[in-house]
């Protein structure tokens, strides 16, 4: 017998499906190969990640995660450095409760963040960050009165 503390979502033809994308840019070397002296030093990068799981867990049912993620830093001199990042989460659930009436609920997560150093070795030197992170729980349906009418 065999046992695991991680499980993978499986992925079925039809009912499943797992999209990941991802991108990245390190122009330091670009950067290092200019003749200015203040650019040469500078640093540039940023990179992101996303990835989607959907899954028609019966005829009923559908369930959709979401995860996006992003950083980004760049120093126009070799004393100073910004950062910024990005984070999002959700999950959508739809549910059909019969031939009329349908719902979905999702869940969402979203964080961004700022930060600004200064470091030249005096006491001239600070850090300055902050962050917004926003959480909502919503619901929503829809239902069919007849051909004519609908109420959402």
């Amino acid at each position: 017998m065999e046992s695991s503390l991680i499980t993978t979502p499986s992925i079925s033809k039809g009912k499943s499906s797992l999209v990941i994308g991802g991108r990245a840019a390190y122009s330091d070397w670009i950067l290092g190969l200019l003749d200015d002296e203040d650019i040469s030093n500078s640093t540039a990068s940023f990179y992101d990640v996303i990835g989607t799981y959907t899954d028609r867990l019966n005829e009923n049912n559908r369930l959709k995660a979401t995860a996006y993620y992003s950083k980004d830093r760049f120093s126009i001199t070799a004393d100073s450095t910004f950062r910024y990042s990005n984070r999002a989460a959700s999950v959508v659930w739809d549910h059909r409760f019969n031939e009329r009436n349908n719902g979905s609920f999702s869940l969402a997560n979203s964080r961004y963040a700022f930060d600004i150093g200064y470091d030249a070795g005096s006491n001239t030197d600070f850090n300055l960050g902050y962050s917004v992170e926003e959480t909502e729980l919503l619901g929503y349906n829809r239902y069919r009165l007849n051909d004519r009418h609908r109420m959402t």
